[in-house]
């Protein structure tokens, strides 16, 4: 039957008839796939969330609200999802991070297999993470330490302070006092001696990076607290009531551990806005505001606006450039004191091309053009950096130096390292 006469057709015949069929139906359903996609994204965009709230102060619990407070209100926590939350109550997204999910297995089974090919047995190795993570006890003691000391100090000077000071004849000196008591703290008790345990105990990367990242942290919840509650005292008047109205220890309590660095009197955190579309970036401005939204938000209320303070709106290129040099600071800082060597490559390239490329790659660039652009040399600056510290990494392990010198530790080793292979 002429039903059944393509059975006996030439392959290359065969091809020919059946490519146009088939690729008009991947065609329909590729074009079925984006339409409902796009149709799905743009819904849940335009649809309210379900629940809105914002902390209230006075009645100590929660309110619902339209729209944020503008930035000179300080910050403003909304009980909200996550971008990726939301982009995966998508169907068609979800399947697409269950795709990526698939893909990662199959390269550890690929691995697992090649191994044991190779190897004629499983090859499961842990040398590397029980390195990294050594010392593990002089870790957790030094962060009982600073955890203890942060959630003390801090707290106890601010309450004696802010007890006495309208009663006392000199509230200048009085607040010079106990402000120098807390920098003294920030400085020696929670800056210098953390470092000093994670250098003279020769900690490993990944246990040296839990310690000071976490100094960083808190450095940064204490100071955050004392500015948020400060301006509550300076303006409270003792005629309106006897008492100071002065923060809890449980809220305190609850703050630092609280997944933000601004501080808040109810805080029930439901704001899972910590990023950002910062893939979708077009300039280095948006990709650094919304990488890390806890982060930005700290250098923005206490870095940024107190230069604009200080120097009035016109300087916005000092501030931002001020908040560049505070952040490749920290940066370069933490780098240090964890590998145990100064190599300034990421201070660098954070100053240098990250400056140049801020105001280059500005918010005024439009088109998908740029953020290629900027994924490129995003790409590129990372790799080099990755790659510049591990040959500095291995050559100070495998070019170690009998009696270093102050400029030793300053000098790239991987200048005058020659390692025969």
């Amino acid at each position: 039957p002429e039903v059944f006469s393509f059975l006996f057709l030439p392959s290359s015949k065969l091809y020919q008839q059946m490519k146009p069929a088939f690729m008009q139906r991947i065609d329909s359903h590729f074009t079925e796939f984006v339409n409902g996609l796009i149709a799905k994204s743009v819904q849940l965009e335009s649809s309210p969330p379900a629940f809105q709230a914002v902390c209230s102060e006075k009645d100590g619990g929660f309110k619902s609200k339209e729209s944020r407070a503008p930035p000179e209100h300080g910050k403003v926590f909304v009980a909200r999802k996550s971008v990726l939350d939301e982009l995966f109550e998508v169907k068609d997204i979800r399947t697409i991070h269950h795709v990526f999910i698939a893909f990662f297995i199959m390269i550890i089974l690929c691995t697992l297999i090649v191994d044991s090919i190779d190897e004629g047995r499983l090859v499961v190795k842990f040398d590397l993470l029980v390195y990294v993570f050594g010392k593990s006890s002089v870790v957790a003691s030094t962060w009982l330490y600073m955890f203890l000391s942060t959630l003390t100090v801090p707290y106890g000077l601010f309450l004696l302070w802010a007890q006495g000071y309208h009663g006392s004849s000199h509230k200048t000196i009085r607040s010079a006092f106990f402000g120098g008591l807390f920098m003294i703290f920030q400085i020696f008790g929670l800056g210098v001696g953390p470092a000093y345990i994670a250098v003279a105990y020769n900690l490993p990367p990944a246990s040296a990076f839990i310690v000071i990242l976490e100094q960083v942290r808190l450095l940064m919840k204490g100071y955050s607290f004392i500015r948020e509650n400060t301006s509550r005292i300076l303006s409270f008047t003792p005629q309106k009531t006897n008492t100071v109205q002065v923060p809890k220890v449980s809220q305190y309590l609850y703050f630092l551990f609280a997944p933000t660095l601004i501080y808040r009197d109810m805080l029930r955190f439901a704001d899972r806005m910590f990023y950002k579309d910062w893939w979708n970036s077009k300039s280095y401005a948006r990709y650094f505001r919304t990488s890390n939204v806890v982060v930005h938000d700290w250098l923005y209320y206490y870095a940024y606006r107190d230069v604009l303070w200080l120097f009035g709106k016109k300087f916005k290129a000092v501030a931002m450039l001020s908040v560049f040099t505070l952040s490749a600071i920290v940066h370069e800082y933490v780098l240090a004191v964890c590998f145990g060597y100064f190599y300034p490559v990421l201070f660098f390239f954070y100053m240098g091309f990250g400056t140049l490329f801020n105001f280059i790659l500005s918010d005024r660039r439009k088109g998908p053009i740029w953020t290629m652009i900027l994924w490129l040399t995003l790409g590129l600056g990372i790799t080099m950096i990755h790659y510049l510290y591990s040959l500095e990494w291995n050559a100070h392990k495998h070019c170690p130096l009998k009696n270093p010198t102050f400029l030793d530790y300053v000098k790239p080793r991987s200048w005058t390292c020659h390692l025969k292979v």
